[in-house]
């Protein structure tokens, strides 16, 4: 995702993360964006997984520090409710900006 397509993105569920790292994160499809929580100029992005259908949700836990974004991989089924192979969560460390899926349907 180039910065000049980034800009034009819409930003979704942005998430403050404090000090010591004092970022915003925000997804756009599926990027999670880094902005300095000062200026808000973009500093670092990271696709989450591919392929990736529509757009993706983001929330911080105080408890681990950590990020965690939701979002699929396949156009939507008649049970939504129901964990697919297609869903996931990501951990997303703020730091380093590194992505984990948590293979959520082995739970």
């Amino acid at each position: 995702m180039s910065e000049a397509s980034s800009g034009e993105s819409p930003l979704h569920d942005p998430a403050y993360v404090p000090a010591p790292i004092d970022k915003i994160f925000g997804t756009s499809g599926p990027y999670v964006i880094k902005f300095n929580a000062t200026t808000g100029v973009r500093e670092a992005i990271v696709r989450l997984s591919s392929p990736m259908y529509g757009d993706c949700r983001i929330c911080y836990h105080a408890g681990t520090g950590m990020l965690f974004a939701a979002g699929h991989n396949q156009v939507n089924q008649k049970n939504f409710a129901l964990p697919q192979q297609a869903r996931e969560i990501w951990q997303v460390n703020p730091s380093t900006l590194s992505v984990t899926p948590l293979n959520i349907a082995t739970w």
